[in-house]
């Protein structure tokens, strides 16, 4: 019952973590975690298969002692903890009992089809995440509110590309007050 697991499925437990510093691992190749406010929910899938159902109360913690490895392998033989080797370096890191963490409902979740997607470009992202810190705005939502006359008449001449960054400069100015506008609206000429 060992296993390594991917740059790919640390960097989605880092995302995770994000949401809840807590998260219960279930038997499989699917990740969940829910906020501790049950208003997020994520789900994905990953190339490693988990062998057994195990809760870890600081995934933080656990990422971070995963990093003081190169390549670190995960043993789980044990019920209590798994083992974190690499070489002759050891580490046990003990689970958490499943009661003390929000975790997501068992039942599947089916959401309706895509009405509208879009692609989010890393820089964006991290634009949009910056600018949510500095104005202390604790979620991030993205709103299309379209007049059809008016979209077609500024998009008509734009790329996808100029299109979404016309979309999160709109989000950008919807999450600011309005005395805050004029700055902001200044510090977003570097993305276009």
């Amino acid at each position: 019952m060992n296993m390594k697991l991917s740059e790919s499925t640390v960097n989605l437990l880092k995302n995770f973590s994000s949401i809840n510093q807590s998260i219960l691992f279930k038997e499989g190749t699917k990740l969940r975690t829910i906020s501790v406010m049950k208003n997020i929910l994520v789900e994905a899938n990953v190339g490693e298969e988990f062998p057994k159902d195990f809760g870890i109360y600081d995934l933080n913690q656990f990422l971070n002692g995963l990093s003081l490895h190169q390549s670190p392998e995960l043993d789980f033989k044990n019920d209590e903890f798994v083992v974190i080797r690499e070489g002759k370096r050891r580490s046990k890191f003990f689970f958490a009992d499943p009661s003390v963490i929000v975790a997501p409902p068992e039942k599947e979740i089916t959401l309706p089809s895509e009405d509208v997607t879009f692609v989010l470009k890393a820089e964006d992202l991290q634009q949009l995440k910056k600018a949510a810190s500095i104005y202390q705005v604790p979620d991030v939502s993205v709103m299309v509110n379209l007049v059809w006359s008016n979209w077609l008449h500024e998009t008509r001449r734009m790329t996808p590309q100029m299109t979404l960054r016309l979309l999160l400069v709109r989000l950008m100015m919807s999450l600011c007050s309005t005395s805050k506008k004029r700055t902001l609206r200044s510090s977003l000429v570097t993305m276009t």
